[in-house]
């Protein structure tokens, strides 16, 4: 039986000064495989702001999940990601 992964530890991207200068918002979609240990790795972007997306990749090295299993034993798992970055 398959289970998919759960987000256990989410880390907020920070926007830079020159995104935050450049008023630069919108969504990005990651594509990341979440390891049999529930680190995100071999992270890629399928769309949005180039700039955006490296501060996205940034905070989800830092996310941490509970692995996909598959009959009871971790398995790598491929997910996609959407942050949207909004300016307050």
């Amino acid at each position: 039986m398959y289970q998919p992964p759960e987000l256990l530890v989410r880390v907020e991207p920070v926007y830079s000064r020159f995104v935050r200068e450049a008023r630069l918002q919108g969504t990005v979609q990651v594509r990341a495989m979440i390891g049999r240990d529930g680190v995100p790795h071999s992270l890629s972007a399928i769309s949005g702001n180039a700039r955006l997306a490296e501060m996205a990749f940034e905070a989800v090295r830092r996310w941490r999940y509970k692995p996909a299993m598959l009959n009871g034993q971790p398995i790598e798992t491929q997910t996609i990601i959407a942050i949207t970055f909004q300016l307050q």
